[in-house]
């Protein structure tokens, strides 16, 4: 595979490489779960305090859930640091481009298709069962448009900072294929660790509460390893990535997550 100075930062040719694009990628990595550390126990308790249905779902989330939600805040706010120190314009310099809306579709039809294949696979491998979550079932049209929305969400956000930050920032350090798989490994590793955070209960939640959270949401994935989980996780970015190299945009990798996303939101597998 050959490099492409489309996704080679710092406007450096094809056969220079630097590490300097990771170095501000673990820098934003770092400073996310930091501020998440001392703002994860503030935020559970003002949730709390807010009233008795908000307060259940405060518990309901969880604070390291909380905790997950804020340093995936904290990375999107810092990256048109990202962005500025690297050398990128805007969203127009990773390839996200809001008119070509029909692409973006398009590949999300694509990504229902493949997590439909996917699964039914999975569910014959392991002798899962494949079913539609019953909620769904009640209230379709407002539980699908919330599923749209916040696939949408994940997806779009997810794309701007995986593929439009962290590919290039190992692509430029190292060659096509090796950025290709250690991109891909970084995307496995920062989703797995967040549930298996879930073990530091809702009770006693204090404004210290979030540092509770920071070794698990790090070495987590250590703790409970999940070979299958990881190995999933390792092969969605990796196709991701790829499609995100071959068209030299984002929209693509963007909508095929979009609808990936939405039938893992629609569709439950019960192993």
């Amino acid at each position: 595979m050959e490099r492409d100075r489309t996704f080679i930062l710092f406007r450096l040719g094809e056969n220079e490489y630097s590490a300097k694009g990771l170095l501000y990628l673990f820098t934003l990595f770092f400073g996310a779960l930091l501020i998440a550390t001392v703002l994860a126990g503030p935020v559970y308790l003002a949730l709390s305090g807010l009233g008795e249905a908000m307060a259940q779902r405060a518990v309901g989330w969880g604070i390291s859930k909380i905790y997950g939600r804020i340093v995936l805040v904290a990375a999107l706010l810092a990256l048109p640091f990202f962005f500025k120190k690297c050398g990128i314009k805007g969203l127009a310099g990773v390839g996200c481009n809001p008119r070509h809306i029909k692409t973006v579709l398009k590949w999300a039809c694509i990504g229902l298709l493949f997590a439909v294949i996917f699964m039914k696979i999975e569910a014959l491998l392991f002798g899962a069962e494949v079913m539609f979550i019953p909620a769904l079932a009640v209230s379709p049209i407002k539980k699908l448009s919330k599923f749209v929305l916040c696939a949408a969400v994940v997806g779009t956000f997810e794309e701007i900072l995986f593929r439009g930050a962290v590919l290039r920032a190992f692509y430029t350090a190292c060659n096509p294929t090796l950025a290709l798989i250690t991109s891909s490994i970084f995307f496995a590793y920062t989703h797995i660790k967040v549930p298996l955070a879930a073990h530091v209960n809702s009770e006693n939640i204090g404004m210290l509460s979030g540092f509770r959270c920071f070794t698990p949401m790090l070495f987590g994935f250590v703790y409970e390893f999940k070979i299958w989980q990881f190995a999933k996780l390792v092969l969605f970015g990796i196709i991701l990535a790829l499609i995100t190299l071959k068209n030299k945009s984002l929209n693509q990798a963007m909508g095929f997550h979009i609808g990936t996303v939405l039938m893992l939101f629609t569709i439950k597998i019960l192993v």
